[in-house]
């Protein structure tokens, strides 16, 4: 993610030593690493927050969509009834001798 090496912590080390101590550098890496887990478990909640609202938005997109295919179709439904009912009146029939 930072594309930190082995050198570049190396130094990093090294420097935390020289100002921290070597009394007080174990407790600070260990308050370090616990930051760095909060901080991953919340971009994990952002990330997974953010997908859950994606993934909530393209249901009501495809719920949208149905609902006008739905209401199209019992259009259509209601234009072939009309068509069928004035197809279904008794037509006079003409013999022909």
């Amino acid at each position: 993610m930072f594309d930190i090496g082995f050198w570049e912590i190396g130094i990093i080390a090294i420097v935390a030593l020289l100002f921290v101590g070597p009394e007080r550098l174990p407790g600070m890496i260990r308050t370090a690493g616990k930051w760095v887990g909060r901080g991953q478990r919340l971009a994990r909640e952002v990330r997974s927050e953010l997908e859950r609202e994606a993934i909530a938005l393209d249901i009501k997109d495809v719920s949208r969509e149905f609902l006008a295919e739905d209401k199209r179709l019992k259009g259509l439904v209601k234009g072939l009834d009309k068509i069928s009912a004035t197809d279904s009146t008794p037509q006079k029939s003409e013999d022909k001798v």
